[in-house]
C-alpha cells in the first residue's frame, strides 16, 4: 500500500530572499502552480509574500488596518463569499500572556498577470478574536478544515501538544472562546497543514514531520501517534505546507537565505 504524503524526494527549489528572513509558515496554492504564501516572524509589518517555488518573490500583499503581535502559521481554506481564503494565525505568545489570539482571513490575491516583485494594495483582513478555554497559551501551528471552515490551534511549548477548536461560525462571529480538542501524543509542534480530504494533517517539530489521519476528521487525526516521514533538520524549521492532490509537503525555515524544499513521491 502506498504511504499518503511519502516524502520519498527531496528536491531542493529556490532560496527564499529578502523580506523573507524569518519565516514562520508556508502555505501551498491551489489556484497557482507556482505559488505559495508565507510570513516572517514577529517584528515584521501585517503583510504576505507570495513567493515562486523559484524562490522569487512573486508580490508583496500588505494587511491593512491591523499589527502583526506574533505572526506564527498560515494555511489555506474556504473563503465565505467563494473561492480560497489565506488564514494568518496570530497565535504567538512566548511568555503566554496574551489575553487574546487574533485569525486574519483575506481572499486569496490573483497574482495573474501582476508583475513578479509588485507590492499589491493593501486589504483589511477578516479578523477574528479567540480566547483559550483554559487561559494562555503558546502557539505556532494552526490548520483549516476546508470541509467546515473550522480552524484548529496547536500549541507548541507542553510536553504534550494541546489541540483547540475555532468553528466557522465562531470565526463569523468576530470573538470566541475555543473549545479544547484533546492533547497530542508528543509536544513541540511549530508548524501545521492539512490535506483537503479533512482526514490528513501534517505537523513539524524542530526534529522531524509526522503525518497523522482519520477518518473521524482533523481533530481525531492529531490525538493520534502520527507516522514519521523524511525530513532534513533545517536551522529553524517552522514551516511546512502540503500541495492540493495530498502526496507532497514542502517545507522552509526561518533565517536569510534559507531554501524551500519539496518531499514528494
Amino acid at each position: 500500500m502506498t504511504a499518503v504524503l511519502p516524502g520519498a524526494t527531496r528536491v531542493v527549489l529556490g532560496v527564499a530572499p529578502a523580506p523573507v528572513l524569518e519565516a514562520s509558515g508556508l502555505a501551498w496554492s491551489r489556484s497557482d502552480a507556482d505559488l505559495a504564501w508565507t510570513h516572517n516572524d514577529s517584528g515584521d509589518s501585517a503583510r504576505l509574500i507570495g513567493l515562486g517555488w523559484d524562490g522569487a518573490v512573486r508580490a508583496v500583499q500588505p494587511l491593512s488596518g491591523i499589527g502583526a503581535v506574533d505572526f506564527e502559521d498560515i494555511a489555506l481554506g474556504p473563503d465565505p463569499s467563494g473561492g480560497d481564503a489565506v488564514f494568518v494565525g496570530d497565535i504567538g505568545d512566548n511568555a503566554a500572556v496574551r489575553s487574546d489570539i487574533r485569525i486574519h482571513r483575506i481572499p486569496e490575491p490573483d497574482l495573474a498577470g501582476v508583475a513578479t516583485g509588485s507590492t499589491l494594495p493593501g486589504v483589511s483582513p477578516v479578523t477574528s478574536r479567540l480566547v483559550y478555554p483554559d487561559g494562555p497559551r503558546d502557539a505556532e501551528a494552526l490548520v483549516v478544515d476546508r470541509a467546515t471552515g473550522d480552524v484548529l490551534i496547536i500549541t507548541k511549548r507542553e510536553a504534550r501538544s494541546r489541540v483547540y477548536r475555532a468553528t466557522a461560525a465562531q470565526l463569523a462571529a468576530g470573538e470566541a472562546m475555543m473549545s479544547f480538542v484533546g492533547e497530542m501524543q508528543y509536544g513541540g509542534a511549530v508548524a501545521a497543514d492539512a490535506c483537503d480530504n479533512g482526514r490528513t494533517v501534517v505537523v513539524k517539530t524542530y526534529s522531524a514531520i509526522r503525518v497523522h489521519r482519520s477518518d473521524g476528521g482533523l481533530g481525531p487525526a492529531l490525538l493520534g501517534s502520527g507516522e514519521p516521514r523524511p525530513y532534513v533538520v533545517e536551522p529553524q524549521g517552522e514551516a511546512v505546507a502540503v500541495n492540493g492532490a495530498c502526496d507532497a509537503y514542502a517545507t522552509l525555515s526561518e533565517g536569510r537565505g534559507q531554501p524551500l524544499v519539496r518531499y514528494g513521491p
